[in-house]
């Protein structure tokens, strides 16, 4: 909780308060995120206060934000760096190097986009 209340406290709190006005007076998920972006708010960011605005866990927060209209410049960027982040983790795995802590990728679905 600690790290979420940090991860909180970096953003912009006028930002946020202005966004859940927003949310009351009727605004939908992407209108809000439009407004958070125009207000100079990153993926990471958005992400972030979806979850403060909402009480949404991380995982629902980041699908809303990933695959929001508000976002989808930055879709195909995001999944081609998250399959080359899968891809070296993989091989890191594989290598089975003593020096490298040990990488499980638990339930890992290499289908998975």
């Amino acid at each position: 909780m600690h790290f979420y209340r940090s991860l909180h406290d970096m953003l912009d709190q006028t930002v946020l308060e202005d966004a859940r006005k927003l949310m009351t007076a009727g605004a939908d998920a992407e209108l809000i995120l439009l407004f958070l972006r125009a207000k100079g708010f990153d993926q990471i960011d958005s992400i972030i206060a979806i979850q403060v605005l909402t009480g949404k866990s991380n995982p629902e927060a980041k699908e809303l934000v990933v695959a929001s209209r508000a976002w989808s410049d930055r879709f195909h960027s995001v999944r081609d760096l998250h399959d080359k982040a899968r891809e070296a983790l993989l091989e890191l795995a594989a290598s089975k190097d003593k020096g490298l802590p040990k990488i499980e990728l638990g339930d890992f679905d290499e289908t998975e986009s």
